[in-house]
C-alpha cells in the first residue's frame, strides 16, 4: 500500500514523489492551456484518488500542505546536469547554466521561459544560505553585546543579500523571462489549492514569492513591518510553506527587534 511504499523512501525520494505528484496535479487541475476562464473561480480542486492518496501521504509525512507551493514545484524541483541526483553538493555549486527544471508542466517555447523563472527560486534561496549565516553572525553579536562585531556582521548580512538579489536581476530584470509570458502562462496558473477539508483554501493566488522562505527570514532579523498589505499576504503564504520553514520563521518573530533594538541603543556612526 500506500504507507508500506513510503515508508521505504528516504526524504530525498519523499521529496522527489513530492514534486512529482503536485506536477501531475497541477497538469490536473489546469487541464488545458489556456484553461478554461472558470478553471480560475475554482478555489478547491478534488483530485483523482491516483494522485490525491499519496499526495495526502506525502505531505503528512513532510509536513507539508497538499497545495501547488514554491517549496514543492519550484525548490524541491530541479537536477543539476553535471551530476546525478542525490549527489553531493554546496549552495556555490549551484549555476543557471547545470540547472534544470525537473517536472515542468508548459510544453516548448513556453517552457523555456517557466524554467527560467522558476530556477531563479532556486538560486536565490541557495544565495541565501549566506544570508542566513550572516544573520546568524549578527545575533552572536548581540548577545555578547560587542557593538564592533555586530557592525561587522551587519556588513557582511549587506554583502550578502546583495548576492542574494543576482539571480534575480540577472533573470528577471534583464530580462531572460518575457513579461507578456510570464503574465499569461506562468502567474494565473502557479497555486492551487486541493480539497483538503480546510476551510479555506488559498487566499494568496498566482507565484508567491512571499514563500522564498529567506525573504521572510530576512523580513523577521530586520524587523520589516507586518502590518502592510505585502506583509500580511507574506505571513499569510507561510500557510503553504513546509513546516520545518514555518518553525524556523516562528524562532525568528521571536527575535523581531533583537537587531534593530541594539544598533539604535549602541549609538554607534559605524
Amino acid at each position: 500500500g500506500t504507507a508500506e511504499a513510503l515508508a521505504g523512501l528516504d526524504d530525498l525520494d519523499a521529496h522527489k514523489l513530492l514534486s512529482t505528484l503536485t506536477a501531475l496535479a497541477h497538469a490536473y487541475r489546469w487541464n488545458t492551456l489556456p484553461p478554461a476562464p472558470e478553471r480560475f473561480a475554482e478555489w478547491r480542486i478534488e483530485l483523482p484518488a491516483g494522485i490525491a492518496q499519496p499526495l495526502a501521504a506525502v505531505g503528512q509525512r513532510l509536513d507539508h500542505p497538499c497545495h501547488g507551493t514554491t517549496w514543492s514545484l519550484h525548490l524541491c524541483n530541479w537536477r543539476m546536469t553535471d551530476r546525478p541526483g542525490g549527489a553531493a553538493f554546496v549552495p556555490a555549486d549551484l549555476d543557471r547554466d547545470n540547472l534544470r527544471i525537473a517536472f515542468p508542466w508548459l510544453p516548448p517555447p513556453r517552457q523555456a521561459q517557466l524554467e527560467a523563472f522558476s530556477l531563479t527560486f532556486v538560486l536565490t534561496e541557495a544565495r541565501g544560505a549566506e544570508v542566513l549565516d550572516a544573520a546568524r553572525h549578527a545575533f552572536i553579536a548581540v548577545a555578547d553585546e560587542d557593538v564592533h562585531e555586530t557592525g561587522y556582521a551587519l556588513d557582511k548580512l549587506a554583502g550578502a543579500v546583495e548576492r542574494m538579489a543576482q539571480p534575480f536581476v540577472r533573470t528577471i530584470r534583464n530580462p531572460f523571462v518575457d513579461t507578456r509570458t510570464w503574465l499569461e502562462w506562468v502567474q494565473p496558473l502557479f497555486a492551487w489549492a486541493a480539497d483538503t477539508g480546510e476551510p479555506k483554501g488559498l487566499a494568496t493566488p498566482g507565484p508567491s514569492g512571499m514563500q522564498t522562505g529567506v525573504i521572510q527570514a530576512l523580513d523577521a532579523v530586520l524587523t520589516v513591518p507586518a502590518e502592510s498589505f505585502l506583509g500580511r499576504a507574506a505571513l499569510d503564504g507561510r500557510r503553504f510553506m513546509p513546516g520545518h520553514h514555518r518553525r524556523f520563521l516562528a524562532a525568528l518573530d521571536e527575535a523581531r527587534g533583537v537587531l534593530p533594538g541594539f544598533v539604535e541603543a549602541a549609538r554607534n556612526p559605524q
